[in-house]
Parts: structure tokens; C-alpha cells; sequence
């Protein structure tokens, strides 16, 4: 298509239709990532979320939703700090203004962690040890995580799918922990819907990594060609999209 300078990093060199159109592949992949990992945070119940964990991931669990909140409250202190300065009068000097706040928010975030940790501490967090059930559990789900990107890496279509089925393993066994505080959420007719969708999708495409990997491979070199559209992934995403056709038909918010 044209030629880009050679001493541009990355970037550099002949740029061709085949890498534009990977780069766009790429560029729907992740958009398509942060759109379902926005949509599941938007739909979930945080609190429902954690009072389902086993006591044995307290810690964990704990640990995962302090690190999903370090980032908004690192926002709001820098400009309540902000703010506090401004107020005060301190001199507006870039290097006096920056080197004030990063000692304010060092400060804060001590004195977060420190408040925290007495909390914690004081509601007994971290001290029932997990039992040989949940380190079955954890066990698979860290494996089966490394092989999916181990697998992913090397576009190896055998190793992603046993990968995945020890990430099922790992979340079917997770799921029998938690089966009766499952029991006591609220389950209506879209929300059975959208499991028994979800889970006849996964095994669709889990079988489709075992038996016909080379189905969900795709690639624009050498030669630029459009993917073929095969029935079973299509088919998976289809069911995917089935319990939309719940919406407003009165078995309550979905």
C-alpha cells in the first residue's frame, strides 16, 4: 500500500493490506474483550459476587476486588489533592506542585492500607485455610490459564482446547463449592436461559478446539483470503444471543 521510513520502530517499513487487515483482526479482538469484561462488571452485584467465594478464597477474593477499586481511588485522592492545594495556595511551580502531590498521595495510600489491613485484621480475613477441594479447584483454574496462553502463543489448536477443559474442570468444581449460596439467588426464566445458553456455547466450542482446531484459526498471510464461515462456531454464537428474545416479556428485569 505505501512505504513507511525504515527507522520508525515497529512500524517501519512497507505497509500491506494483509497487515492492515490482521491489525484491524487484533483491534476487534481486544474491542470484543473489553466490551464482554464491561458488560459482566455492569451486570454483576459485586457484593453477591463476594458472598459467594469460599471461605478457604477469602483472602483472594478480598485481594481481587481491593485491586479493581486502587485505580478510582487513586483518581479521586489526586483531585481531592489537587483541590486541597489549590485552596491552600501552594505555589503553582510545576516540579513544587508535583513533588506535594506525590507526597500527599504516598500518604493517602499508607494510611488506606494501614486503615484497611486493622479492618481486615479485625474481622478475621485470611485465616481458614483453603481445603483440598478448593486447591483442586485453584490448581486447575492457574493450569488451565497457563496452557490457554501457552496455547494461544504458539496457535497450538490441541493444547488451547485441553487448556480450556481444565479451566471448566476448575470452575465446575468451584461451582460445587458454592452450589447452595448458588441456590439462594435469584433465578429467573432469562437468567436460566442465559446459563443453559452460555454453557451449551463453551462445550460447542470447546469440542470445536479438540476435534477441528484449524476451524478457529485464522490468518491473512500469505495470501489474503476471506475467513470461511463455519457452522459450529457460528452456531455457538448464535445461542449466545438467544436470550435476548426474553427481553419484556414480563419474568422480570434481565
Amino acid at each position: 500500500m505505501l512505504q513507511l521510513p525504515a527507522s520508525w520502530p515497529i512500524v517501519g517499513g512497507p505497509l500491506t493490506l494483509n497487515a492492515l487487515v490482521y491489525g484491524l483482526c487484533t483491534a476487534l479482538a481486544l474491542t470484543t474483550a473489553i466490551i464482554v469484561g464491561t458488560t459482566i462488571y455492569a451486570a454483576l452485584d459485586g457484593f453477591e459476587i463476594l458472598r459467594l467465594i469460599p471461605p478457604g478464597f477469602s483472602s483472594v477474593a478480598v485481594a481481587v476486588a481491593l485491586a479493581g477499586t486502587i485505580f478510582p481511588s487513586a483518581v479521586r485522592a489526586f483531585h481531592d489533592i489537587r483541590e486541597a492545594q489549590t485552596i491552600r495556595g501552594i505555589p503553582s511551580t510545576q516540579s513544587i506542585r508535583l513533588s506535594w502531590l506525590l507526597s500527599s498521595m504516598l500518604h493517602h495510600g499508607f494510611t488506606y492500607a494501614l486503615a484497611l489491613a486493622e479492618t481486615l485484621e479485625c474481622r478475621g480475613y485470611g485465616r481458614m485455610r483453603p481445603s483440598w477441594k478448593e486447591y483442586s479447584a485453584l490448581g486447575c483454574l492457574l493450569c488451565g490459564t497457563l496452557g490457554l496462553i501457552l496455547g494461544l502463543l504458539g496457535t497450538n489448536g490441541v493444547v488451547t482446547g485441553i487448556a480450556v477443559g481444565l479451566v471448566l474442570l476448575g470452575l465446575s468444581l468451584f461451582v460445587i463449592l458454592i452450589w447452595p449460596r448458588i441456590l439462594q439467588l435469584p433465578w429467573n426464566r432469562p437468567h436460566r436461559l442465559s446459563l443453559a445458553m452460555t454453557i451449551l456455547s463453551l462445550s460447542i466450542l470447546w469440542g470445536t478446539l479438540l476435534l477441528q482446531p484449524q476451524i478457529l484459526q485464522y490468518s491473512t498471510y500469505p495470501t489474503l483470503t476471506l475467513p470461511p464461515l463455519a457452522l459450529y462456531p457460528t452456531l455457538a454464537a448464535a445461542l449466545l444471543a438467544l436470550p435476548t428474545l426474553t427481553i419484556g416479556t414480563g419474568y422480570g428485569n434481565y
